[in-house]
């Protein structure tokens, strides 16, 4: 599952981004973007913390950007005395400049499909509910939507009757379960106070992350919260809510729900931010909600247990880890490695047509060469219409050419290529005649492809005056209709 993370860190969402950057790592789950709303702090330097936790969790690179500076009607208020001045315990995120464009990074994610996309809210909906009104084409396609918030018939923790996210933007939460286009995975105070952290199994965690760079400033993080609860009589202990609540929405753990409608008050001083299910169906409307009633809690901390695991290997750097995260679909580096090399073709120019059918099932090569980085950009060819041009972009579901396809292990040794002939059907007459027949012949004789620039051409069809079709890849061979030694077909192409 790809994941937007929108959160306000905050020593539980500290938690919550060590488990999704582990997923991550395992090739498990995809952290697509981390977003951050004004909660514990505001949302500059809840950004802040977020980048230090990827950076100490091995993931940088991670897209990221602050949101919506204030809520939607009220005073933004904050929570130095439970997180921190700056929101994470005794620690301090270092300066770093921040990007604030996170409406495009959840607009390009959307775009990219929504059956595998998971939305977590781990803080106010002030960023949820700006984007359903700024954005509700976009918010109608978001199909899987996970908020943690809210006190269903359960004592607030900010009032009597009040969860802190939702009472600090009530207008928000009440907007978010007015416009959603999908039930929403409520995580509320009955289910996630009893995540319960204490000191000993702190003490076990940073054990168990041995020398990943988080152990060294878990405790310094945590410890603030334990005294924070200490003081207001819970114990010294902490409640891990935004951890349960990630871990729900990416179904790690068994949990329990009942579909039903919710309401949250916005405008009333007595009971602001108040969460109201109707579970009888007196109000007649249409669910909105799965409101998560019971979690298991022992398999919630395994679950994390697991994570730690995943982060002490890789800073001890396990080569096996490292394998499994090149075979992870959707690379962010385009696959420009591959078995068979290029040199330029002369200006041969091609129709501009579209790919007429779905790419083969691509894999490692007999060489065993891995792809650089997690994704593979793999170029849809198929059918007999040519595919024009180099596709050099990101992902594989852009609104171009090109295949949102896993990358798997090939089932097959891969083959030589041979090719009887080449046939370049190009708008480009003056140049039809290039000494392709010589670099096939040469390349074929030494047992590989035909070497061609930026891209590699296939061919349907006879030699150079026959009636065969030109394909032409930025990063990828056709799979359909070529010859291997003894004249035998292939599908799948062997891709590093």
């Amino acid at each position: 599952m790809r994941v937007i993370l929108d959160c306000d860190p905050g020593v539980d969402d500290t938690f919550a981004l060590m488990w999704l950057t582990a997923a991550t790592h395992a090739g498990a789950h995809e952290l697509e973007c981390v977003t951050t709303t004004a909660g514990n702090v505001d949302a500059d330097q809840c950004a802040k913390n977020a980048a230090w936790i990827l950076s100490l969790c091995g993931l940088p690179i991670i897209p990221l950007a602050a949101g919506t500076p204030a809520p939607l009607e009220v005073d933004l208020t904050t929570t130095p005395e439970t997180h921190g001045e700056t929101g994470l315990g005794y620690a301090t995120a270092p300066e770093r400049h921040i990007e604030h464009d996170w409406e495009a990074l959840w607009i390009d994610a959307i775009e990219r499909g929504t059956d595998d996309l998971h939305l977590i809210v781990t803080g106010p909906a002030t960023n949820l509910a700006v984007f359903a009104h700024a954005h509700p084409e976009h918010f109608a396609r978001l199909k899987h939507i996970t908020v943690m918030g809210g006190a269903v018939n359960y004592p607030g923790n900010t009032t009597p009757s009040a969860e802190w996210n939702f009472w600090v933007d009530p207008h928000a939460a009440a907007d978010v379960f007015a416009m959603t286009p999908t039930p929403i995975t409520l995580c509320s105070l009955g289910v996630t106070e009893h995540m319960l952290l204490t000191p000993e199994r702190l003490e076990g965690v940073v054990a168990k992350l041995g020398g990943a760079p988080i152990a060294e400033h878990l405790e310094a993080i945590t410890r603030f919260y334990f005294e924070f609860h200490d003081d207001v009589g819970e114990g010294y202990q902490a409640q891990i809510h935004d951890l349960l609540a990630v871990l729900i929405a990416l179904e790690a753990v068994e949990n329990e729900h009942r579909v039903t409608t919710i309401d949250v008050e916005a405008d009333s001083d007595l009971t602001r931010g108040t969460s109201v299910a109707d579970l009888r169906g007196i109000w007649e409307r249409e669910p909105n909600c799965r409101l998560v009633t019971n979690a298991d809690i022992d398999a919630a901390w395994n679950a994390f247990a697991w994570a730690c695991d995943i982060h002490a290997r890789i800073a001890a750097g396990d080569v096996a880890l490292e394998e499994l995260r090149h075979l992870r679909a959707d690379d962010a580096v385009a696959a420009v490695e591959m078995l068979f090399a290029a040199e330029h073709v002369h200006r041969a120019a091609l129709a501009l047509r579209v790919a007429a059918a779905a790419s083969g099932q691509f894999g490692h090569d007999a060489l065993r060469v891995h792809v650089r980085g997690e994704h593979v950009a793999v170029v849809a060819i198929a059918g007999d219409d040519a595919v024009a041009g180099d596709q050099d972009v990101l992902h594989a579901h852009d609104h171009r050419l090109l295949a949102d396809i896993q990358v798997a292990e090939a089932t097959d040794q891969a083959h030589a290529v041979h090719l009887p002939g080449l046939l370049l059907e190009a708008a480009d007459e003056q140049h039809l005649a290039v000494v392709l027949e010589q670099i096939i012949a040469r390349d074929v004789g030494r047992g590989v492809g035909p070497r061609f620039g930026g891209g590699l051409v296939a061919v349907r069809g006879g030699g150079v005056s026959g009636g065969g079709r030109v394909r032409f890849s930025g990063h990828a061979f056709p799979p359909g209709n070529w010859k291997g030694p003894c004249g035998q077909g292939g599908s799948t192409l062997n891709h590093s």
